[in-house]
């Protein structure tokens, strides 16, 4: 299969696919884009302030997911022997979970219950993540569960060794980077392509001036009952940047690579960080 996911979305973001057109056939992502465009349209017709605001927040969330997934997953620095060293276990399992969690964020059947959505346990997110594969092709659905099941049992195990229950059982399995990293990759890839569908969307059927709902960010940027913060300082400050410069939330590398300008490079891992001075990003291209 070799096909441009972006002519079947009807948006030109430059976004460099790679797993979509090696898994999904172009007849069955066609059929699939016919669906989600019908639930993209169902949102618009009580879009207003609230929910521009809502799916801007959510968006944004999903990119920083994305690029701490592409972070988690890529080549730790070299070491002194100039080797890269693999990421560990717990980068593997935090990275795929990283971009089921963009995956969620951007489905449009997926309420966003005041910031709910954002901190589903992990368990819940895979099952969502999982369940959204399955609906566009039951085969790369069957692959992405047991990739996602090896996960789960992975930190089940981790869990009960640091409670010192599963001390003196079988050793536990090294959860390797090598079939989780495509999964990782083809998860975020679909919350791309998801989101320029929704962006073109919003393009063709919404009449600007809409406004923002500062509310909603408000909201995510201070604790809760459920929990902390969604969004720090930084976060509200470049989503606040975005809603200055576009009326209506675009898809996410666009908002990367064209909209936040200088504040992409808070988003980036810092200079010393795994990953940081690798030009390797097999998840997320970051450059």
């Amino acid at each position: 299969m070799n096909y441009d996911p972006q002519k079947i979305s009807g948006v030109s973001s430059g976004f460099p696919y790679a797993e979509i057109p090696a898994r999904i056939p172009e007849d069955v992502l066609r059929g699939y884009a016919k669906e989600l465009r019908k639930r993209c349209e169902r949102l618009t017709k009580r879009w207003g302030a609230e929910r521009n605001a809502e799916w801007m927040v959510r968006s944004y969330l999903a990119l920083r997911r994305m690029i701490s997934a592409a972070t988690l997953l890529s080549s730790a620095r070299a070491t002194r022997k100039g080797k890269r060293k693999p990421p560990t276990s717990d980068q593997v399992f935090d990275g795929l979970l990283e971009a089921a969690r963009a995956c969620i964020l951007l489905l449009p059947d997926q309420p966003w219950d005041r910031g709910g959505l954002a901190r589903h346990p992990h368990e819940r997110v895979f099952q969502v993540a999982r369940d959204s594969v399955r609906e566009i092709d039951r085969l790369q659905g069957a692959w992405m569960a047991k990739t996602l099941e090896g996960a789960m049992a992975y930190r089940r195990m981790s869990l009960l060794r640091a409670a010192g229950e599963g001390e003196g059982g079988p050793q536990q399995p090294r959860l390797r980077s090598d079939p989780s990293t495509p999964a990782a990759r083809f998860l975020c890839e679909l919350t791309q392509w998801r989101s320029e569908v929704l962006g073109r969307v919003l393009g063709e059927r919404l009449e600007p001036p809409i406004g923002w709902d500062f509310a909603v960010l408000g909201s995510a940027a201070s604790p809760s009952a459920m929990g902390e913060a969604i969004l720090d300082d930084g976060d509200a400050r470049r989503i606040g940047g975005l809603m200055g410069v576009v009326p209506h939330p675009e898809d996410v590398w666009t908002l990367l690579k064209e909209r936040l300008g200088d504040d992409a490079a808070g988003l980036l891992p810092e200079a010393g960080a795994a990953g940081a001075e690798t030009d390797d990003w097999p998840v997320f291209p970051l450059r």
